[in-house]
Parts: C-alpha cells; structure tokens; sequence
C-alpha cells in the first residue's frame, strides 16, 4: 500500500516537473519572438534612418560640388623683374611687371630658395594703381631676411604664383671667404680645432665643433657628385687602433685614432677610400652653416691647405665638393 502511494506521488511529482519545464520553454519562445519583434522593427527603422541619412550627405556634397566656384586661369606675366639683385633689410627694392590682360590683385610673396613657403612678411605699396595689366610695387625686406638669402621674389597674380625673380640677401654675419655663396650663415662663422688625411680614393676630416668624423669619397665617374658620410668620433683616447685587416703598402698608412676607428671597423669604407697617402695632419678650420630651404643646410669648411669645401646636408651629408671658384671668380679664404 505503501508502495503504491509512493508510486503515485513520485508520478505527479514528475509530472508536475514536466509541466513546469513545458511553461518555461513556452515562455522562453514567447519572450524570444518579443525580443525578435522589437529589435526586427528597430533594425528597420535604424536601416531606413541610415538610408535617408546616405540621401541627404550625396545631396548635400552633389550641391557643394556644383556650387564650388572654378578657379579661373591667371593672367600670364610678359615681364616681371627687381630693380636690384642684391639687397639688404630695410632697403627698399622696386618690382615692375606687365601682364597680358587684366588682373583682379597683385601682390608679391617671399620664397626660400626651391620655393619653400617662408612666414616672411614684404612691407609693399603699389607704386602705379591705375593700371591693371602692368605695375610698379616697391617692397623691404624684414630683420630676419638677413639669414633667409637667396630669396625668391614671387609675383601673385589673382591668387596664383606666376613668376619669380632670385634676391641674394645682404648676411647678417659675413663669411670668411671671398667671392660670397648665395646663402647667409645662419650663426657667425667660428674657428674649430680639425684634422685632414688623403687617402687613395677620398679624404677624412675631423672637427671637434661637431665631433664627427666626415668621409669625403671621390666621384666614381666623370660628372658625377661625390659622395659624403658622417659619423660619430667614438675614439678614446688611451684605447688601441683596432687591429688591420693587412700591412699598408710601400709608400701608404693605415688611419689610427678616429680616422682609424672608421676606417678599420667599416670594410666598405676602408674598400672605397683606400690606403692613406699621409699620416694625419692637425690644423684650424673655419667652420659655417647656410640654410638653403625646407631642411637643406650647407656647410662651408676649409681644408688644411686653405681651400674650401661646401657640404651639402639633407637631414644627413649627403654630398661634398670643393669650390675653387665663385661665379667666374676663384674663391680666396680670408680666415674666421
């Protein structure tokens, strides 16, 4: 009897259990197909909201477009020219043009050399107003014109830049050398303790301003400009030459100290330039800088024999040469 009852209540027991089970799944799927329903209809909407947001930006950037004026062609110049190709700040310069049909404004801007954009501002006044096809504009150079030579005198033209005219600039600081390069030293030019070895190949220079070591390499073919590279002098003083990959022949030198550290540590260096023709030889270098635009720098340095070398300077050397001559006059180094 016992038994029996306790058959039965398990039975409604697990009956019950099922019921329950079958409520909650029927409850589930209700609350899913709800949560399906709401986000189906929000989906909806955000798509159709999507849309007309797409419709509106196309229409708006399809009315920009048309309404976006054209920019019309600038009259060409027939003539532009400074009354002076040199100048210095303060003074003033006369700039005369001719156009080949009427123009709306004209103006002049300053240019560094290679046409890099300069925060340069020209004191101008138009000279002759009552034409607009030619005029005569007279302009000064500010304070700071004096490190910036050569400038590039550019004539705007409704807008557009459409010739220009090269104004070598009076220096701040003078150089020590004479015929004068285009570019102003951009800090007095200063005496520096250097050092000078010709190799087979190329030379080395040592300057203690900069504590480098430059390589001068010979050009491999006619034309061609020779190649420089810099790098830091790492010697110690007391440490020994690092060891030669062979005996220099008769009548040549192995580099030692930083010269040597360079040389024998860097096989294509040591393959480029070749054995020493001399031992190293100390002397005092005058050493300047030039900006020549975005980031062109050149560096002008005298060799031992009082000669000139400019480098030129990208970021790094990336080119030498030496100049003897300035323009159609030899170049003489008048000392720092």
């Amino acid at each position: 009897m016992n038994l029996a009852i306790a058959a039965r209540d398990g039975a409604k027991a697990i009956a019950q259990v099922k019921g329950d089970r079958v409520i909650r799944v029927k409850r589930a799927r209700a609350t899913a197909r709800t949560y399906n329903t709401v986000t189906g209809i929000y989906m909806r909407k955000l798509r159709r909201s999507l849309i007309v947001i797409a419709l509106v930006l196309a229409a708006a950037a399809s009315a920009h477009s048309f309404a976006r004026p054209i920019l019309a062609q600038a009259p060409n110049v027939l003539a532009f020219t400074l009354d002076k190709q040199e100048a210095a700040p303060g003074e003033t310069i006369i700039a005369t043009y001719r156009l080949d049909r009427p123009a709306r404004g004209v103006t002049l801007t300053a240019m560094a050399f290679g046409f890099v954009p300069l925060n340069l501002h020209l004191q101008q006044q138009m000279l002759s107003p009552s034409s607009r096809r030619s005029g005569v504009i007279s302009f000064s150079l500010p304070a700071e014109a004096g490190k910036l030579s050569p400038l590039m005198i550019a004539l705007n033209v409704d807008g557009q830049l459409r010739s220009r005219q090269r104004l070598i600039v009076t220096c701040d600081y003078p150089w020590f050398f004479a015929p004068r390069v285009e570019g102003c030293p951009f800090a007095p030019p200063r005496a520096t303790w250097a050092a000078f070895q010709r190799f087979e190949r190329g030379a080395m220079i040592w300057l203690a301003e900069t504590d480098s070591v430059y390589v001068l390499y010979d050009a491999l073919y006619s034309g061609d400009a020779p190649r420089l590279e810099r790098y830091d002098d790492l010697f110690v003083e007391g440490n020994p030459d690092p060891p030669l990959p062979a005996e220099p022949p008769a009548g040549r030198f192995a580099p030692v100290r930083g010269f040597g550290l360079v040389w024998r540590t860097r096989e294509r260096v040591r393959n480029a330039l070749g054995w020493a023709l001399a031992p190293e030889q100390g002397y005092t270098a005058c050493l300047g800088y030039a900006y020549y635009g975005g980031k062109s720098m050149r560096a002008y340095v005298t060799t031992i024999e009082r000669s000139l070398l400019e480098f030129e300077i990208y970021y790094a050397p990336v080119r030498w040469r030496a100049l003897n001559r300035i323009g159609d006059q030899p170049v003489v180094v008048t000392g720092c």
